[in-house]
């Protein structure tokens, strides 16, 4: 009997076996067009974000101002008192020896007058006035019913007359800003003509800013902070267009491989097609000039 033929190791062809068909140890690479439709929708919606950002935050904050002047406006606009209704006289009488700057209060008390039509006039008494001592007081000062009269002890007690023509201008909402303004000012630290001009010249630029056509406009910080908001989207826009151009261009570096890749196989399979269908010759072993074939079933 012949002897038997030599098995061959598993995983190996044997003698006579055709080679295994070529690039079957080669993985081909995952497309990625899954994931970079994913990232494309979040990038673009960054984009959108930041863009739309400067203008929500400038919006937002053109409503706010709007509204608070709104709301500080009808509280403290005017109308002021026409220049007939006045007989212009001093502004203080100093009893106390308070007043060392002189100029420094006229000079708020002239802007006050100005914004609102109605004189002001600062008493500085000796001893504490009552109401009725106050309007006294008034009549004995003034001719006409545009002033505005402020006494004020050497205890700092305050009391106010309004003539009939200044009450119609000087409203409720325009004595409470007042007196806002003046604690607001008063500081034992500051001198007492300071506390006083302060206290007029809030109250004088509030009730001009009120009857201010420009009331409504974005102060410079404002501006300045969207602008921040519109570079910081500009930048932003720029370095996500990069990487998307980017991630484009590897995308299609990618797919072109792939392609080239499977165009390869495929004519290399085609090739081991046909040489598995055509005249191979059969499986087996020659002995003594014999052929022999061998059962598949040999095989381990």
């Amino acid at each position: 009997m012949p002897p038997p033929p030599r098995r061959p190791w598993r995983g190996h062809p044997g003698p006579g076996m055709p080679p295994p068909p070529p690039g079957r140890r080669f993985r081909s690479r995952r497309r990625g067009g899954g994931c970079l439709t994913s990232l494309l929708a979040v990038l673009i919606l960054i984009i959108i974000v930041f863009c739309a950002a400067p203008l929500a935050y400038h919006n937002t904050t053109a409503v706010n101002h709007h509204s608070r002047q709104e709301e500080t406006a009808a509280q403290i606009r005017v109308t002021p008192l026409p220049a007939s209704a006045v007989h212009e006289t001093a502004y203080y009488t100093d009893e106390l020896g308070w007043i060392r700057r002189p100029s420094t209060l006229e000079r708020a008390l002239k802007d006050f007058y100005s914004a609102t039509g109605v004189q002001p006039h600062i008493y500085l008494s000796e001893t504490y006035m009552d109401q009725a001592g106050a309007d006294s007081l008034y009549s004995r000062l003034f001719t006409d019913e545009g002033h505005f009269l402020l006494v004020i002890a050497n205890d700092w007690s305050t009391v106010y007359i309004l003539g009939d023509d200044a009450a119609g201008v000087l409203t409720d909402n325009v004595m409470d800003l007042f007196w806002k303004n003046f604690d607001d000012c008063a500081d034992s630290a500051r001198a007492d003509e300071d506390v006083l001009a302060d206290a007029f010249t809030l109250t004088a630029d509030s009730l001009l800013a009120g009857a201010s056509p420009e009331a409504d406009a974005i102060t410079d910080d404002e501006q300045r902070t969207a602008g921040l908001f519109l570079i910081l989207a500009i930048i932003v826009f720029l370095v996500v267009l990069v990487v998307i151009i980017t991630v484009i261009v590897r995308a299609r570096k990618n797919a072109h491989y792939e392609r080239s890749f499977n165009s390869g196989s495929t004519k290399a399979s085609g090739g081991a097609s046909d040489s598995e269908n055509g005249a191979s010759p059969s499986r087996g072993y020659n002995l003594n000039g014999e052929f022999h074939s061998y059962d598949e079933n040999q095989r381990l």
